[in-house]
């Protein structure tokens, strides 16, 4: 069995220090760090892939992903990684450093149990001054508020960016559910339906949230925020059809 830690890091130099540190010290055997860069303005691809170079047991990998965007990087990283043969288990680790690796260790704990969907919640645990302006707790809030009525279980904070699944959640794929994620540009909505997809259990828990301490985050409040409404629309057209247009 295999633990993959994804982490995109476009334009998070500084913060890869703190990513690669932390994973060192805590890793268990059966853990690899999966570093995906591209398009960085900083020296971040030069970082990456010299923490990669450097470990001669392959516990840190380094990818080069062709297209944008955070879920493009994660894409990459699952066609990379994919292999019927082995039991694969995947967290999404946030390269801004506000979730720190021994809560995406916790959820790589749960998941590896089978069975199971991991979504961390910030909302209502300990958030550092400035890490969350108050119009996006709000918004996550609104998100989060849909998100349980498509999903169908209680969900407080959907957006969170750490989350572990096993990777056959992408397996056989039809047209609609190919065109959805490809139009996710976070890929957390994806990581919901997926996982509803495949009759997985969902499993939530708390986690401190820290502020980033170098760069700054490419999200787009407006723009972004009513592409998940219309996602969430959409996943919710695609469950209905997956059980027999029955809600």
């Amino acid at each position: 069995m295999k633990i993959f830690y994804l982490v995109p890091c476009r334009n998070e130099q500084e913060n890869i220090h703190l990513i690669v540190s932390e994973f060192q010290s805590m890793r268990k055997a059966n853990e690899v760090l999966v570093l995906i860069e591209g398009g960085s303005t900083d020296k971040s691809g030069e970082i990456a892939s010299g923490y990669a170079e450097s470990c001669l047991n392959a516990e840190i990998v380094f990818l080069t992903q062709n297209g944008k965007g955070k879920f493009n990087a994660i894409l990459t990283a699952l066609n990379h990684l994919l292999d019927p043969t082995q039991e694969t288990y995947i967290v999404i680790w946030d390269s801004d450093y506000s979730i720190r690796f021994s809560d995406a260790q916790k959820a790589a704990d749960i998941v590896s149990e089978g069975g199971k969907f991991v979504f961390t919640e910030r909302i209502g645990s300990y958030i550092e001054k400035g890490a969350m302006p108050l119009i996006n707790n709000f918004a996550n809030r609104v998100i989060a508020t849909f998100a349980s009525l498509v999903y169908r279980t209680p969900i407080v904070d959907a957006l969170s960016g750490t989350k572990a699944f096993p990777i056959t959640i992408f397996s056989d794929l039809n047209e609609s559910f190919l065109r959805f994620i490809e139009n996710d540009t976070y890929g957390d909505l994806s990581y919901f339906l997926l996982a509803k997809r495949s009759n997985l259990k969902f499993e939530k828990f708390k986690v401190n949230y820290f502020a980033r301490v170098y760069g700054v985050s490419g999200l787009n409040r407006f723009s972004n925020g009513l592409e998940l409404l219309h996602n969430l629309f959409v996943s919710a057209k695609l469950l209905r059809r997956k059980n027999g247009g029955h809600n």
